[in-house]
Parts: C-alpha cells; sequence; structure tokens
C-alpha cells in the first residue's frame, strides 16, 4: 500500500523512498517534521497551511509525522528538533528552519527560496 497522500492538503510522507521520489519530480519541496503530541507543531501546520494557498504553484509542501515508520527520514536530514522545515531545491538541502519562527520569517525564508534558492535571510 502506497503510503503517500494528501492530508489537508499537505502531502503526507512516511518513509525514505517517498522522500526521494518525490525529490526527483520536483525542484521545490519543503519537508515538515511534526508530531501529533507536540503543541508547537500544530502552530507550524497552521502557518504551512496559510503559505500553501500562497505557494501552491511553486513549493511541495510534504508532512512527515514522528513516529516508527519516519525514523529514517528524521535519520537522514539529522532532525533533532521539532517542528522543523528542511527547504531542498532539485535534491539539495537550502537550509533549515527549527522550532516555531515567526510567519514573516518562514515568508522570508519561502520567497529566497522560490526566487534564488537562498533562504539564509533569516
Amino acid at each position: 500500500m502506497n503510503t503517500l497522500e494528501k492530508s489537508s492538503n499537505i502531502l503526507k510522507i512516511n518513509n525514505i523512498t517517498e522522500v526521494q521520489q518525490l525529490l526527483k519530480d520536483k525542484s521545490h519541496v519543503v519537508l515538515v517534521f511534526t508530531a501529533e503530541w507536540l503543541g508547537s507543531s500544530h502552530i507550524m501546520e497552521l502557518f504551512i497551511k496559510d503559505f500553501m494557498i500562497d505557494y501552491k504553484n511553486d513549493v511541495v509542501f510534504c508532512k512527515i509525522e514522528k513516529g516508527e515508520n519516519s525514523n529514517s527520514i528524521f535519520e537522514a536530514y539529522g532532525v533533532q528538533h521539532l517542528p522543523s522545515l528542511i527547504f531542498i531545491q532539485n535534491g539539495v538541502v537550502l537550509n533549515q528552519i527549527n522550532g516555531v519562527k515567526g510567519r514573516k520569517v518562514i515568508r522570508e525564508s519561502l520567497e529566497g527560496f522560490i526566487k534564488k534558492g537562498d533562504t539564509s535571510s533569516m
């Protein structure tokens, strides 16, 4: 069974193979690492849902929920803090945001990511 699914318009990914396939198909991907039990993850998801509308033609947002099936993804990207955002362009990690940051910080990172591949303006 394919675990790749849309969940509230955000792509839900459960294993590293799905991430690798997505990165082959899409040039701008943001991996959203969350945990159901963590309140700050819910705040970050609200921000992301807003950004998904604004950047629907430019960026694919993918949710990776902390759990047994997703451990390989967390390890592959060295994620140790939740929530985290990882910006990937053409298969290359450009930046990572750890913890909940303000909408302005995330928006500036997304703008740089789309325009120049530069998310370091934070």
